[in-house]
Parts: C-alpha cells; sequence; structure tokens
C-alpha cells in the first residue's frame, strides 16, 4: 500500500513538471500551435482535479478511521479499569476468608478443650464407678450425658471441618477468578494497544493525506490560473 502511494505521488509530480513545461513551451510557440497546447492544458488540468478530488477523500477516511480508533481506545481503557476494580474486590474477599478459618480455627481449638476434658473426666468417673458402686447410678447419668456431649462436640467439629473446606474451595474459586480476571485484562490491554497503534497509523496518514491534498491543490490551482 505504502509502495502504490509512492508510485502515486510520484505519477502526480511528473503530469505536474511536464504540464509545466507544456505552457512554457507554449508561450514560445506561434499561433499554429496555441490550440493544440490548450488541449494539453485542459487534458492535464482533469488529471490534477481528479488528483485532488481523490486526495480529499483519502484524507477524510483516514480521519474517519482516526476517530474511530480513538474510541475503541478509551473503551478498551474503561475494560481495564473495571477488570481492576474486580480484582481488587478479589483480594479483599480472600482476606475475609482468611479472618475467618482463623476464628474457625479458635472455635476449633476450644472444642477440643472441651473434648479433653470431657475425655478425662469420663476416665475419671471410670475409676469412681468401680470404686464408689454407691454413687454408680449418678455417675452413670453423668456418663450418658457426658457422652451425649461429646456426640456434639464431635458433631461440632465435624461441622467446623466442613465449614473449613468450604472455604478452601472458595477461596481456590476467587484463585481461579483472579487468574480469569488477569487474564482478561490483559487480553484488554492488548486491544487497547491495538487500537492505539491503529489510531496513530490513521492519524500518520491523515496527515500525509492533508499535505498532499494541500500540494494537489496548489497544483490545481496554479495550473487552472495559467490555462485561465
Amino acid at each position: 500500500m505504502k509502495k502504490n502511494k509512492t508510485k502515486f505521488k510520484g505519477e502526480v509530480m511528473k503530469k505536474i513538471l511536464s504540464l509545466m513545461l507544456m505552457v512554457k513551451v507554449s508561450c514560445f510557440m506561434g499561433t499554429d500551435g496555441a490550440w493544440a497546447s490548450e488541449v494539453n492544458v485542459q487534458s492535464q488540468l482533469q488529471i490534477l482535479r481528479s488528483n485532488l478530488e481523490n486526495s480529499r477523500a483519502n484524507l477524510q477516511q483516514y480521519r474517519a478511521n482516526m476517530e474511530a480508533s480513538s474510541a475503541n481506545a478509551v473503551e478498551a481503557t474503561q475494560a481495564v479499569r473495571q477488570l481492576r476494580e474486580q480484582r481488587d474486590q478479589l483480594n479483599e474477599n480472600s482476606q475475609n476468608i482468611e479472618k475467618n478459618k482463623a476464628l474457625i480455627d479458635q472455635v476449633r481449638s476450644q472444642v477440643q478443650a472441651y473434648e479433653s476434658k470431657e475425655k478425662a473426666l469420663l476416665t475419671q468417673e471410670e475409676k469412681q464407678i468401680a470404686e464408689l458402686r454407691a454413687v454408680l447410678e449418678a455417675l452413670e447419668k453423668n456418663q450418658a450425658q457426658r457422652i451425649k456431649n461429646l456426640e456434639i462436640y464431635q458433631a461440632q467439629l465435624d461441622q467446623l471441618n466442613q465449614e473449613k473446606l468450604a472455604w478452601d474451595s472458595q477461596r481456590t474459586a476467587l484463585a481461579e477468578l483472579h487468574r480469569e480476571i488477569d487474564r482478561k485484562e490483559q487480553q484488554a490491554m492488548e486491544e487497547r494497544q491495538k487500537w492505539l497503534d491503529r489510531r496513530q497509523a490513521y492519524r500518520d496518514e491523515a496527515v500525509k493525506w492533508h499535505r498532499q491534498s494541500q500540494i494537489a491543490e496548489q497544483s490545481y490551482t496554479r495550473v487552472k490560473s495559467l490555462a485561465d
């Protein structure tokens, strides 16, 4: 594409020089060559007018492309900002998970302490049963209650373990979401850079065609004034 544009520009300059040469030669010709020179000037003038229109059309197209690229770059920047906000929220949730896990560990330690205490009492009371048959009935009732307590505590421990596993699963899911957001952020940044690069390319083309349009317009005006 760049090669074709350079070739087009060279052909335009050649035609302009050729036209100017023809105009200068016509000044030294007699009346026999005046009509032929005028025909050549009109032909070259038509070519320059076509070149001018093409240059203006290219300028408008590249300006439109530059504006579209700018809009896309803005949208990509907004997407990056939203993904970063989501990642910050995930980090905050991860910190809450660690706090909840620490609280569960604290409660579990208390329950384990209660469990150890109940086991020690159970052993002690078993010895008392052998030594004190008189209080067997009361102690057996105590044993039954303490066994129930152990079942309750064990059930609580099982539930706490399940809750901790659930938090671990949620942390894994949050880590996966974190990686997904990182991936999307990378894609959004690459998309933004692509549109920024395109905008710069379109801006460069627009500047180039603006200069080309000015050159073509000046050439057209100069030759037209000579023709008139």
